[in-house]
């Protein structure tokens, strides 16, 4: 039996199932650039933004943000910088120009803590089967996966000013969520906790045969 699973955290943005990443283009000389414009107006290169401003609010992960070759004089300050696997990206074009900008923000760190001892997940980390964890963030969502576990194994988070669960069986008490066989979650006052239970992550047989991604949940304040 396996005593250790791989955790991933990530950073979830509240964008529909079907979002997919853009190219979106800034270009204060194009006839037709307009600041007012949404996404899918600015992902055509002849109807860009006249400034990267936009963008700074309105770009997903993984979107790619085409500056053209000019002075700008907004500074480069996105309220995202995307996730750590879907980053947003800033592309001067061919040509140069120049941004009087600063660092994209980091997203808010995320802290495990188990029996005392603290430590900031990166990528997939390991995690002990059976064991309980505290989740410290101020990020509004996480998106939650655990993967080579045994079938019926189990990781269990507490996540402090979190409230709702995305799968899952609701359960009645906190007792209860430790009893359960299957994923749950159990609100408590001031805390969600869930408790994560591996279906075993198996994909089947055939051409996909081997380890499946894993179970996974996505959690929000």
């Amino acid at each position: 039996m396996r005593a250790r699973a791989l955790l991933t955290i990530a950073l979830m943005l509240a964008l529909p199932a079907s979002a997919q990443a853009a190219d979106l283009y800034v270009d204060p000389h194009a006839a037709g650039c307009s600041d007012v414009v949404g996404p899918d107006v600015a992902g055509h290169a002849a109807t860009p933004w006249c400034s990267p401003t936009p963008a700074f609010g309105l770009a997903r992960p993984g979107d790619v943000v085409h500056l053209a070759s000019a002075t700008y004089g907004a500074q480069l300050r996105p309220l995202s910088s995307g996730t750590a696997a879907q980053p947003i990206v800033y592309k001067i074009a061919p040509g140069g120009g120049r941004i009087r900008g600063t660092r994209p923000p980091d997203p808010q760190p995320v802290v495990l803590s188990r029996n005392g001892k603290e430590f900031t997940p990166e990528g997939e980390t390991d995690v002990r089967a059976g064991s309980e964890y505290r989740v410290k963030t101020e990020r509004p969502s996480l998106d939650i996966n655990v993967k080579e576990l045994d079938a019926g194994s189990w990781v269990m988070f507490e996540l402090p000013g979190f409230t709702t669960a995305s799968a899952g069986t609701a359960q009645k008490s906190l007792d209860a969520l430790r009893k359960a066989g299957e994923t749950s979650y159990y609100k408590s006052k001031g805390s969600l906790w869930v408790k994560v239970v591996s279906t075993g992550d198996v994909m089947g047989t055939g051409p996909t045969q081997g380890k499946g991604p894993g179970d996974s949940l996505k959690v929000s304040r």
